[in-house]
């Protein structure tokens, strides 16, 4: 009796690990197949658990497979699929553009370097102060068509004043996905500055109300340091869980809190 109960648990675990999936190749046939999914235990990405939570890796004849996306996106690179040519881009596509700089002064619509449909807030031009947004920490992410690098520096100027009686503040985000769920931005304002993510920073720089302040970031892959008016003023380590996806952007508290001669170098 106690060798049937055993035989019959072995089998249930056996039938538990080794689901049967099917695969389609070309042509549409489907073939099934039995993969192995309690082999892999954890993914640890430079020595980080990246283990997948909702989409399990599984072992296949010696070889494991786990999600494009999730590599890709664990690496910091965009997936984009094409279903009209049955493509898959990782890191970016053949319409994007290469560039070594991008310049925008503002005098221009703001959808000329910006998508305005992924806007946070609603994002507005002033002719004498530049661009800012409706509301609090408003984000306008940079068009997608522009590929940008691991590497770059940010050249811009910020005012930070009071409006309606709130203090407003303006800055750069630079990494998070394109829905703003994580994000990684350094907003400057006159009353306290700060780099917001997993661990934020609280910085009191020395901003005047109602000035433009020269401000300079320099992203060297993970290291991000700040310059304000041409002198060093800190440095920081994006943490890992902020930088999956490589989004670059503008981040404003509202009316008051303005960027102009934003200038990117790759």
């Amino acid at each position: 009796m106690k060798k049937k109960v055993f035989g019959l648990l072995f089998l249930v675990f056996v039938l538990g690990s080794l689901l049967v999936l099917q695969i389609a190749y070309a042509g549409h046939a489907l073939q099934s197949i039995a993969v192995d999914f309690y082999a892999v235990k954890k993914i640890i990405i430079d020595n980080v658990d990246k283990t997948p939570r909702d989409k399990k890796p599984f072992v296949y004849n010696g070889t494991t497979y786990v999600p494009l996306r999730y590599v890709a996106e664990a690496f910091g690179k965009e997936v984009k699929w094409d279903g009209t040519t049955g493509t898959i881009y990782i890191g970016g596509t053949p319409d994007q553009v290469r560039t070594s700089e991008i310049y925008d002064d503002f005098s221009q619509p703001l959808s000329r370097n910006w998508d305005v449909s992924k806007q946070i807030g609603n994002w507005s031009i002033d002719p004498n102060n530049g661009a800012y947004g409706s509301g609090y920490e408003s984000f306008l992410p940079l068009h997608e068509k522009y590929l940008i690098p691991e590497n770059y520096t940010i050249e811009c100027e910020i005012c930070s004043s009071t409006y309606d009686g709130l203090i407003r503040g303006a800055g750069i985000f630079l990494k998070g996905k394109r829905d703003f769920r994580q994000r990684y931005f350094i907003k400057f304002s006159y009353w306290r500055s700060e780099i917001s993510s997993s661990d934020d920073h609280h910085l009191y720089l020395p901003i005047e109300e109602g000035k433009f302040h020269k401000v300079k970031i320099v992203v060297n892959d993970k290291t991000v340091d700040i310059y304000l008016d041409g002198k060093f003023v800190f440095s920081d380590i994006i943490p890992d869980e902020d930088i999956q996806g490589n989004v670059l952007g503008l981040v404003s508290d509202g009316k008051g809190g303005y960027i102009k001669n934003f200038r990117i170098v790759m």
